[in-house]
């Protein structure tokens, strides 16, 4: 998911269909306007913290932008934010409007803002914690939960906007969207909302368009053949239907999930209070090698961290107070994978790969007025993720505290009980209620090999950065890897290993599927390896990666067997790695994925130091 900090994939809250489809229905809106009028090579659209981070510091705004639209003048080459869009779901309305004041206090340059609150009622709560649901000893939900689009139903057929249910359960209650317009008062310069609020979804609602044309946000020495712009609000009731009814999906995964963990956690605590009068005399306690019985429910996770020395050698900050001396300055290194046996030998074909084309909407427009970016529009969709090496790639669940809503990101098994994934995806800094789950195989909401709790993690702390070396090697549970197998992972010094050839890249990115379904990208061309000290490299590509993409797999089949060499760390531009930064320039982001010496020592350490079964019980 995307860093708060930078353009780059990192773990955050995950947003909703609703919200999301929003944003993309005004984006392409935007972007088909900008092309009639032949000018999209002035304007350039960020869906991200990142167009703030050119003016702005950190902190000085509630929340982020959803949309932004950046205006460059020709004749000065300067670039400003002269839009934003604001998308409130959970937020408040008071909430929403706090931001606009903050942004155009902020930002000299913004002229509009675009404001979209969309309400439900009721509120939701997952139907299925309901003490009469939890109490029901009739309830048969099946194993594994499979729902589809087919199987969202309208409470009330002859009612489009009313709730929708899965499974005889409501999960999205009545839909109502209204939209906003705030510009700045011509006489104080503070925003002021211009026209009335238009409701362009639910019962009764609006085809009026809004008081809006381009002359609002863009300098009056641009010309356009038709100065006004308007919405196409029959594209966006179609598009919140949907996202409504994929909502629905979602939280029904995500409902019967949380039903299955309370069951389980009420069935445990009944146990317990049989069994501890006669147990409360025995002593509790917990070894460092036995992480994985911290609860009945839940297995918190802990870290060792690494503190870089120098380019060369990096030192345990607590748990042990060894440092890892240099290791022999060899070219490359690698980890062994393993395929599980009996392996087809055609899963390796790469005609038989059980993959499924996929495009973002207006994928066409959209690569054409980002051509160094296409990766962001065609991909592949992986049909079967229980075939190897599918498998061995799956969602890291994090949560950072009780109550938190939690995340995701990638990660990969390089070991019967080692996870790969990116070090931000980490919970750094939180106490001891932070956990984290791996479930290798995830598709829309299914664990075919089931999960496992992660007892620890080893790496270099990093909460923001993209980095070379943002990657931690962590301890399964469970040996998940001895029903899927693993990939090995390698190494080199030099950059013309990794230069002449092409790569994947998998990921459950949340632009496709809403991170529901594990996407590939091949044939991925390196633009540049930057030296990350003597330990890691940065491994550029062209911009492919979006939020939930962090920790994945660069990857590729070397002699045969899928390899890993990089962990997707984030986006980022040149001149970010300037002491004075962007300031305001246009630079095109590009993906890294950071690989190297280091990638390699830890999985090492971890097939050496936790691969055994000692712990496992």
């Amino acid at each position: 998911m995307y860093n708060e900090s930078f353009h780059a994939t990192a773990v955050r809250f995950r947003a909703s269909p609703l919200h999301d489809c929003i944003v993309d229905q005004t984006q392409q809106e935007i972007i088909q306007r900008l092309l009639q009028e032949g000018k999209s090579g002035q304007f350039r659209i960020s869906v991200d913290r990142d167009t703030f981070n050119n003016e702005c510091r950190e902190g000085e705004f509630p929340r982020a932008a959803d949309l932004a639209l950046r205006y460059k003048n020709a004749s000065t080459g300067h670039s400003e934010n002269v839009l934003i869009q604001e998308v409130g779901l959970t937020e408040s309305y008071p909430e929403l409007v706090d931001s606009i004041y903050a942004w155009f206090r902020r930002l000299s340059s913004l002229q509009l803002a675009i404001l979209v609150k969309i309400d439900e009622t009721p509120i939701y709560k997952n139907p299925l914690l309901r003490k009469s649901v939890l109490d029901d000893p009739n309830l048969n939900l099946p194993k594994p939960v499979k729902v589809t689009l087919a199987d969202v139903r309208l409470h009330d057929p002859a009612d489009p906007y009313g709730p929708l249910e899965v499974l005889g359960f409501r999960w999205v209650g009545e839909i109502v969207a209204f939209m906003e317009i705030w510009t700045r008062d011509p006489q104080t310069g503070k925003p002021a909302m211009r026209g009335q609020r238009i409701q362009f979804y639910g019962r009764g609602h609006s085809d009026q368009s809004p008081p809006l044309t381009f002359s609002d946000f863009v300098p009056p020495e641009e010309t356009f053949k038709d100065p006004n712009f308007t919405f196409d609000w029959v594209a966006f009731r179609e598009a919140i239907d949907e996202a409504k009814h994929l909502f629905a999906i979602k939280r029904c995964a995500e409902g019967v999930s949380a039903y299955r963990k309370k069951s389980v956690t009420s069935l445990i605590l009944l146990i317990i209070s049989y069994i501890l009068p006669i147990t409360i005399a025995l002593p509790f306690f917990q070894s460092s090698n036995n992480l994985c019985r911290t609860s009945p429910a839940i297995t918190h996770v802990e870290p060792e961290e690494l503190v870089q020395i120098d380019d060369n050698r990096v030192a345990t900050s607590y748990w042990s107070n060894d440092v890892s001396l240099p290791s022999p300055d060899t070219d490359s290194g690698e980890t062994p994978g393993y395929i599980p046996s009996p392996a087809p030998p055609a899963l390796l074909v790469e005609d038989s790969l059980p993959i499924i084309p996929w495009a973002a909407h207006n994928a066409a427009k959209l690569s054409a007025l980002n051509p160094n970016m296409a990766g962001l529009y065609y991909r592949h969709r992986i049909a079967n993720s229980t075939t190897y090496p599918w498998n061995t790639i799956g969602r890291v669940i994090y949560n950072r505290y009780k109550g938190d809503a939690g995340g995701w990101c990638t990660g990969a098994l390089v070991g019967r009980n080692l996870l790969l994934t990116a070090s931000h995806c980490f919970p750094w800094g939180y106490g001891k209620s932070r956990w984290m789950t791996f479930a290798p195989g995830y598709r829309n909401g299914s664990e075919p090999y089931g999960s496992s709790y992660v007892s620890q993690c080893r790496g270099v702390k990093n909460i923001y950065n993209v980095t070379g070396i943002d990657y931690i090697v962590c301890r399964l549970c469970e040996p998940l890897g001895d029903l899927t197998g693993w990939m090995g992972t390698k190494w080199w010094r030099d950059r013309e290993p990794y230069m002449n050839r092409t790569w994947r890249s998998s990921g459950y990115p949340a632009d496709a599927f809403v991170g529901d379904e594990q996407m590939l990208l091949s044939n991925i061309s390196l633009i540049n390896v930057d030296y990350h000290g003597q330990l890691g490299r940065e491994l550029e590509t062209n911009l492919f990666a979006v939020n939930g993409w962090s920790g994945g797999p660069m990857w590729e089949y070397i002699d045969g067997e899928p390899t890993i060499v990089g962990v997707c760390s984030g986006a980022e531009r040149r001149c970010s790695e300037r002491v004075a930064g962007c300031d305001g320039e246009l630079e095109e982001p590009y993906t890294v994925s950071a690989g190297g010496k280091l990638m390699g020592q830890l999985v090492a350490y971890g097939l050496m130091y936790w691969g055994g079964e000692e712990f496992m019980g």
